[in-house]
């Protein structure tokens, strides 16, 4: 039977798996359709173009920075409006929390998990904002740290997977160009959800050191196990075990503080949303207060109108009182939360130092 080879099929389809599948999983895959439509097996007149498509996709899909960037590639988020209107709402925001802000990266970060003779080996990642991003990179450098020593191949790519993640993971370059090109043409669009100072921003990627710390106490760790049956040094062992064991401690003691600091930093987010939209309302209806003055400078009012228009003044006194009380509250937060983030600053500071980072 002869099948006509489809251009407009992605690479997943080309191999017959979903977006989600494992490097085992496609190279399963990739071998499967190579022995149906091989030109040497499959009678098929576009067997050679078939075949050529289903070495170009295990190409891509079997590198992990290739397929990160085309991943995004096939679901690069464009506009839904057309380009001659203005969109309706940001279409390129973190596919895992939903931010918009100038964090946006195609990142991914390795995980290892070992098994004697055997391992499994995947990356997780997509368009991220910093805060996701070091969220992913200590999922997957936690999978490593814990799973990621039982097998013999996996030992060494636990320390690539660690290493690899700890600066930053794989970020594509070509896809990250294109994303910065689109995120400056949705800034004409659109000003930044983030309005809070570069002080508060700076939270999110302050928690990208944290799984940092943590794995170089899984690091230590496994150093003092693998040179415990060689070394007659009781005392150095017993010292370094301690030593991981407090930096592990630290690092999870600053995780919780991070995400203390997140919630607080998303409630001031929200707040000023709500005195933003509160300040707009009171604008309107600064507008339409000028309006009914203007026009009863040419046409007396009358008593319903009069009343009508003193009520509108009350109502926009009280909504003006409010607004500035809410605004002094908010100022109070924000340096609350300033001098909350300055003094984690300092914390994780001296733990990178203990940690030997710096």
């Amino acid at each position: 039977m002869k099948t006509a080879p489809r251009r407009d099929r992605t690479h997943y389809q080309i191999l017959g798996i979903a977006p989600s599948a494992s490097p085992a999983e496609i190279k399963k895959a990739y071998r499967r359709q190579v022995k149906t439509y091989h030109p040497d097996i499959c009678a098929d007149p576009n067997a050679a173009e078939i075949t050529g498509q289903i070495n170009v996709a295990y190409d891509v899909l079997s590198d992990c920075s290739k397929r990160l960037a085309y991943d995004y590639e096939i679901a690069k988020p464009r506009p839904a409006a057309a380009q001659e209107s203005r969109p309706a709402s940001p279409w390129i925001y973190c596919q895992i929390c939903g931010s918009v802000n100038s964090t946006l990266r195609v990142a991914g970060f390795y995980s290892v998990v070992g098994v004697l003779f055997g391992m499994s080996r995947s990356v997780q990642g997509g368009v991220l904002c910093s805060e996701c991003r070091s969220r992913v990179a200590f999922r997957q450098n936690m999978i490593t740290a814990i799973c990621g020593w039982w097998g013999i191949p996996a030992f060494f790519f636990a320390w690539h997977a660690l290493l690899r993640n700890l600066t930053g993971g794989v970020q594509p370059r070509k896809a990250n160009e294109e994303l910065r090109q689109a995120l400056k043409q949705q800034d004409m669009y659109f000003r930044s959800n983030d309005p809070s100072p570069q002080k508060i921003r700076g939270a999110y990627a302050m928690r990208g050191a944290i799984p940092a710390l943590l794995s170089v106490g899984a690091m230590t760790l496994l150093c003092t196990w693998g040179s415990g049956s060689d070394s007659p040094d009781v005392a150095r062992t017993t010292t370094a075990t301690q030593h991981q064991t407090r930096v592990s401690t630290e690092a999870v003691a600053l995780q919780r503080e991070s995400f203390t600091l997140e919630s607080e930093k998303s409630a001031l987010d929200k707040e000023v949303s709500r005195l933003s939209n509160q300040e707009a309302a009171l604008d309107s209806l600064d507008g339409v207060i000028e309006r009914l003055r203007s026009s009863y400078e040419y046409n007396a009012p009358t008593g319903a109108e009069v009343d009508e228009f003193n009520e509108l003044v009350t109502r926009r006194n009280s909504s003006l009182e409010e607004l500035m009380a809410a605004a002094t509250a908010l100022d109070r937060r924000s340096s609350a939360f300033n001098m909350g983030v300055a003094a984690f600053n300092e914390k994780l500071t001296k733990a990178k130092q203990r940690a030997g980072l710096q």
